[in-house]
């Protein structure tokens, strides 16, 4: 007997997008799950699920569409089920990650959202080969989310924990600067390989995050793309949120969270969270982690 038709409406974010992988995955085990997304090659391994998308005016996401349109589908004209893919803060609170809340949401179990890097997605750069490999996110702003203000740690503590370590590693920045839609919050820091433009496609970023031998990022795509591929992070808050908000992923990497001395889950746009870090404290425990690696 066939199972029931299922419209998914996902979310839009390309981290949101990786979190839903556990979601979708549970869905299909029930139903023909039918998916709604402008991030396509995230679900390349989901053979059961069928991919389509209603377009997006967001403008990472409107341009990868047009990178990866041959991808999708047509849905089916009607369906037996319709969901949408949420994660809001009182669930997120609840569940204690961002992942379990969209899977409460939609009444699931969270599985596996871990992200297969097939070989033949390569990153394309010429890194060399006898120096280990940061992938580095700038802090940015951006119009379409006001969020990034509140979330960001603050900018000079942020550039004086990547200053600590950035000379043992060739390192590539990467980010989709377009003033004034989106811009680097605060000073621009040193790298050895700025990609600044949105140059790489989802495959290759990917695959770079893969081959990279450490992560540094503030909260967001950066952190979560490195635990679904098993990358090692430095992951470094500011307000917004609090680090249990990715705790359904640190099996996954290893890691080192480092949060404000007053952190804050707000989800608030406006608030005016304590970003305030004890940098000796954050310096002890970066030469700890670094010593692991």
């Amino acid at each position: 007997m066939a199972m029931p038709a299922l419209c998914v409406t996902g979310m839009h974010g390309l981290g949101d997008n990786l979190h839903q992988r556990g979601v979708v995955r549970a869905l299909a085990k029930r139903y023909q799950v039918w998916l709604d997304t402008p991030w396509p090659s995230l679900y390349h391994d989901m053979h059961d699920v069928r991919l389509f998308s209603t377009g997006t005016r967001l403008r990472t996401q409107a341009r990868n569409l047009i990178r990866e349109q041959v991808q999708l589908g047509r849905p089916m004209r009607r369906f037996d089920h319709q969901i949408s893919v949420a994660s809001p803060p009182q669930y997120i609170r609840q569940h204690r990650s961002v992942p379990r809340a969209m899977a409460a949401f939609c009444g699931v179990e969270l599985d596996d959202w871990r992200l297969p890097v097939p070989d033949s997605w390569s990153h394309g750069l010429d890194l060399p080969a006898d120096r280990p490999i940061m992938v580095y996110r700038p802090l940015t702003v951006r119009r379409e989310w006001r969020g990034g203000v509140t979330r960001n740690p603050d900018a000079d503590h942020y550039a004086s924990i990547y200053q600590r370590i950035r000379s043992r590693f060739y390192v590539v920045s990467v980010a989709d600067i377009q003033p004034p839609h989106e811009v680097i919050d605060g000073p621009e820091q040193d790298a050895d390989l700025k990609l600044h433009n949105g140059q790489l496609g989802i495959r290759q970023l990917a695959a770079l995050w893969k081959a990279a031998d450490l992560v540094f990022t503030s909260p967001g795509m950066g952190l979560v793309m490195a635990q679904a591929v098993g990358t090692p992070y430095i992951a470094t808050f500011g307000g917004y949120e609090m680090a249990y908000s990715f705790s359904a992923g640190e099996a996954y990497a290893k890691h080192l969270n480092i949060e404000p001395i007053n952190p804050c889950d707000c989800c608030s746009h406006t608030h005016g969270c304590d970003k305030r870090i004890d940098i000796p404290a954050a310096y002890a425990r970066l030469d700890a982690f670094m010593e692991t690696l």
